[in-house]
């Protein structure tokens, strides 16, 4: 690493904050899904829940005699039936035997033994609520039905709760496009925030290495001018702050000693020339005189 010049350390820095700054991102983008899915999942529960209790209540109703069964069934059918949240999702209702009790979306269906109904994964989706409300009371079920108004099933995961007393299972669903749509929204905000970071750290560091090695590298020049014996240099930078402009300085120092060093060795050559020549006229006169 210390034989690597400044503008490469500086590059790799950079990489590195990239690196960094994507993995960061990445991370981000993985919690937040999983976040998202589970945001729904509870809400799901949530509205099951409400939906159990307004069965419940209804069954309590029976078991207190101010309504009979049939009566108190039709009602929560029909309060199920207009439950509604986000807009298009809902809750329908089957019983312990995979019958369909009550689906407001595809009415159709009511009545229907879908215990051997499958999905397009080969998921026996109904009989799987039965098993899993026998098993634990209530859990969440993934499979594959089509949305309201298409044909075409996609992911579906589903929270289901059983009412015992009527052998009653009600429940409702997320789907896992629509996450993957709250995703990828949230993806291109926080891709495009990343981006604009990555863009200015890499514009940052090209001023910093340019700020760098661009006077260093004149620095470099001028100190191998000045070994070489020219001392016909321009030193910059001496008016900045920085180690650069103290480095530009003492340069400034040193072409000054090199001027001096240089004026008093051409004194020095004059005065030894000058001292030559009159000892050499010295020597003239005295032979004259012997002559």
């Amino acid at each position: 690493m210390s034989n690597l010049k400044i503008s490469v350390r500086l590059f790799l820095m950079v990489i590195m904050a990239v690196v960094g700054l994507v993995a960061l991102t990445s991370y981000a983008l993985v919690v937040q899904k999983g976040e998202l899915l589970d945001s729904r999942k509870v809400k799901t529960q949530h509205i099951i829940e409400v939906a159990h209790s307004i069965i419940a209540h209804y069954g309590k109703e029976e078991s207190e005699g101010r309504m009979t069964r049939e009566q108190a069934q039709n009602a929560a059918r029909m309060a199920i039936k207009d439950l509604r949240y986000d807009k298009v999702e809902y809750a329908w209702i089957n019983d312990y035997n995979a019958v369909i009790v009550m689906h407001p979306i595809k009415p159709a269906l009511d009545g229907k033994d879908l215990s051997k109904f499958k999905d397009k994964g080969g998921k026996a989706l109904f009989s799987e609520f039965v098993k899993v409300v026998k098993a634990k009371g209530a859990g969440f079920v993934d499979y594959l039905w089509p949305k309201p108004g298409f044909e075409n099933p996609v992911p579906k995961i589903s929270y289901v709760k059983g009412y015992a007393p009527w052998q009653w299972i009600v429940g409702s669903g997320i789907y896992i496009d629509d996450v993957d749509t709250a995703f990828n929204k949230y993806m291109m905000t926080l891709g495009g925030v990343t981006l604009g970071i990555l863009v200015l750290l890499a514009i940052v560091a090209i001023l910093i290495a340019r700020g760098i090695t661009g006077p260093l590298g004149s620095i470099t020049r001028n100190m191998q001018k000045l070994a070489d014996g020219d001392k016909d240099i321009n030193i910059r930078h001496t008016d900045s702050q920085s180690e650069i402009g103290a480095q530009a300085r003492t340069m400034g120092v040193f072409q000054e000693r090199a001027v001096e060093m240089e004026a008093l060795q051409k004194k020095q050559v004059e005065a030894e020339r000058q001292a030559s020549e009159q000892r050499a006229e010295e020597r003239t006169a005295l032979a004259n005189e012997f002559d």
